[in-house]
């Protein structure tokens, strides 16, 4: 169901059921095309949505998102990649840098100065992004480095910050997302 945002009525709603009811992930909204998600077996779908009139792209039964939300991410993007050094970092740009996202820095602190498969790697996500005008960033490190990489990376600049672990302790997300509130980004 697309809602009002000014009062709440109802603009267009799109059949969309799974074996529990249940639809957590939120859609994602780009223009007039909307892409929806939800695990329990059901898939993904791209809307178009004219004149409030939603109409079904594609859909694909293999992309199911249980909880959490995908994102919009294209080649525009210009990505850093917080714990570039570590197993799921270095898996990270080079699976997502062979289908096209343009990976443009690593940090790991200590390991400056080195590169991950051509990549540079700096000590900082400030020093990343002042040398590579790095605007996203993906943080593949340890849960209770969590809080200080993703506000590190949104205090540099970058507009969005993808977290990927999992067990993060509310308080910190609460102040990953005040931060990035206060910088103009998102979470």
């Amino acid at each position: 169901i697309a809602v009002d945002k000014k009062d709440g009525h109802e603009l267009w709603s799109y059949p969309w059921e799974t074996m529990y009811d249940v639809n957590a992930a939120q859609p994602i909204i780009d223009g007039d095309k909307v892409f929806i998600s939800s695990g329990y077996n059901h898939g993904c779908a791209l809307l178009n949505v004219k004149d409030n009139k939603p109409e079904k792209v594609w859909e694909n039964k293999n992309l199911r998102n249980h909880i959490n939300s995908s994102i919009l991410l294209d080649q525009s993007n210009r990505v850093l990649v917080m714990g570039a050094t570590g197993n799921y970092g270095k898996f990270f740009m080079k699976d997502a840098g062979s289908y096209g996202t343009t990976i443009v820095a690593g940090v790991s602190p200590g390991r400056g100065g080195t590169d991950v498969d051509g990549v540079p790697v700096f000590e900082s996500a400030k020093a990343a992004v002042v040398a590579t005008r790095a605007d996203t960033a993906m943080v593949f490190v340890p849960p209770v480095l969590v809080r200080a990489a993703a506000i590190e990376a949104i205090e540099a600049g970058c507009k969005l910050a993808v977290i990927t672990a999992d067990e993060m302790p509310v308080r910190d997300m609460i102040e990953i997302r005040a931060a990035a509130l206060a910088n103009g980004a998102r979470t």
